[in-house]
């Protein structure tokens, strides 16, 4: 079975080991130049503060940095790799058997169906798990200069860290193998495994992973040059949002504010200071909701043993529906 499965799904090995190196070239490409600019006035900037950090202009220069890293959003594409493995690998794994009818031959060879299936997962599923690893690896050598100025809890780095990028490749290959069993259409199952796969993911990520824990708030008066982030020292960490509260911790609507800044704006010529002046004046707070970059760990924890949890109940799924439900 071992030999048969290395058979069948070759094309597939070949397809990974190219799409992986072609991924590494480009980071290569463009991760040496990277970190060369990292090294020079970037990396001094990340050890000041307060007027050096300002004197430096190092603010703009940080998010020039940031920008540049991003490549016009290209990197952003690189959230569909792990879906592949689903469209190419697990969506046609029994599908195809079972569309073509070349599962009768291996079934009446002495070959039990749970045997057969069971085989070809393991061997899948621990192949999946070595090139998502390796495709992690690279990413998280080509974003370290990034992660030292944002930080690996943001999205743009969490999805391409540490146990994450296995998990959802896993997952989109045991959500593939699921749907192809029970489709038994090759082209249908890639389409329904492209949309589930996005249908979980998109909600884990905005609806999920910010509550995983509860948010941190800091609070502070309001302050013209600290803008809504009253944080000391916040590199890193994730802002979930941000804004004004007034002195009873009510935290004021967009129209409410809208509200406040044209009273301040009426009431700036009576008060010495200017708008921002009136609005301290007023007894008005900022305050920042955010996850502390410490926590990436832990939220990697708990976003791969939710998906890791849905690899280990589809694989059973097909499992059991090979054994109990398909054809002969």
């Amino acid at each position: 079975m071992t030999w048969l499965t290395w058979r069948q799904h070759r094309m597939e090995a070949v397809g990974a080991v190219v799409a992986l190196s072609l991924v590494g070239g480009f980071l290569a490409l463009t991760g040496l130049p990277m970190r060369a600019a990292f090294n020079g006035q970037v990396h001094e900037c990340l050890s000041l503060t307060g007027d050096a950090f300002r004197q430096h202009s190092c603010q703009g220069l940080l998010r020039g940095f940031e920008n540049q890293a991003t490549f016009d959003g290209l990197i952003a594409y690189f959230n569909f790799l792990p879906a592949l493995a689903g469209l190419f690998v697990g969506a046609p794994l029994v599908a195809r058997e079972l569309e073509r009818g070349t599962h009768r031959l291996v079934w009446t060879q002495g070959i039990t169906r749970l045997r057969w299936v069971s085989i070809k997962l393991f061997l899948l599923v621990l192949g999946c798990a070595i090139v998502a690893v390796a495709f992690t690896a690279v990413m998280t050598w080509w974003r370290f200069p990034i992660d030292q100025v944002q930080g690996r809890l943001l999205p743009v780095g969490f999805d391409f860290e540490g146990l994450t990028p296995t998990a959802y490749a896993l997952f989109a290959f045991a959500l593939g193998a699921a749907v192809g069993t029970v489709v038994r259409r090759t082209v249908p199952a890639i389409a329904i495994t492209l949309l589930g796969f996005l249908a979980v993911r998109f909600p884990v990520e905005f609806l999920l992973r910010p509550n995983y824990m509860a948010p941190v708030t800091t609070v502070s008066g309001f302050s013209a040059t600290a803008g809504s982030d009253p944080r000391a020292d916040g590199r890193g960490d994730w802002i979930l949002q941000g804004g004004l509260m007034d002195s009873t911790h009510h935290r004021l609507s967009n129209g409410e504010l809208s509200q406040l800044y044209s009273a301040a704006s009426n009431g700036a010529a009576n008060t010495k200071g200017g708008a921002d002046a009136y609005i301290q004046a007023h007894g008005y707070l900022s305050y920042v909701d955010f996850q502390p970059a410490n926590r990436f760990w832990t939220f990697q924890g708990i976003e791969a043993a939710i998906f890791l949890s849905l690899v280990v109940l589809l694989l059973g799924f097909t499992v059991w529906w090979v054994r109990a439900r398909s054809a002969g």
